[in-house]
């Protein structure tokens, strides 16, 4: 949940689909990406404010951006991969990688294909597997 203020209210409706109402800059500011100018970000009871993303990511805290963001030149296994660059667990990354294949057949089938391969469909489908928040 998202809250604001004092007293843990929802975050505004009005907010969540209207153009230039700061919903980009309150998702960056959650992971990291920028600093709050005057509000706290809390996480499980901790104060997070401030953090870098790396180490909001350890906490399983990402954005994912939407498009065909992958790295064309490299492998889709490269690019999932990727999604966990700050992991130390190998033996649960692998079991992680094993269950993102299961999710998307399609990637699993591919999984030594370099990016720019894959279509566009696969791509989009890739960008969020790689999800930099799936895999991370």
């Amino acid at each position: 949940m998202i809250s604001y203020g004092y007293h843990s209210k929802p975050f505004p409706k009005q907010s969540r689909g209207k153009p230039a109402a700061g919903k980009s800059t309150l998702l960056r500011a959650i992971c990291g990406l920028l600093r709050p100018k005057r509000r706290t970000v809390h996480f499980e009871g901790r104060d997070i404010t401030g953090w870098p993303a790396d180490k909001t990511a350890s906490l399983g805290i990402v954005m994912v951006r939407e498009g065909r963001k992958i790295f064309a030149d490299l492998t889709v296994e490269e690019n999932m991969r990727l999604g966990a660059y700050c992991r130390n667990d190998t033996d649960a990354i692998e079991q992680d990688l094993k269950l993102m294949e299961s999710y998307f057949a399609v990637l699993a089938a591919k999984r030594s294909a370099k990016g720019s391969k894959l279509s566009g469909g696969q791509q989009r489908r890739a960008g969020e597997v790689f999800g930099r928040g799936l895999v991370g």
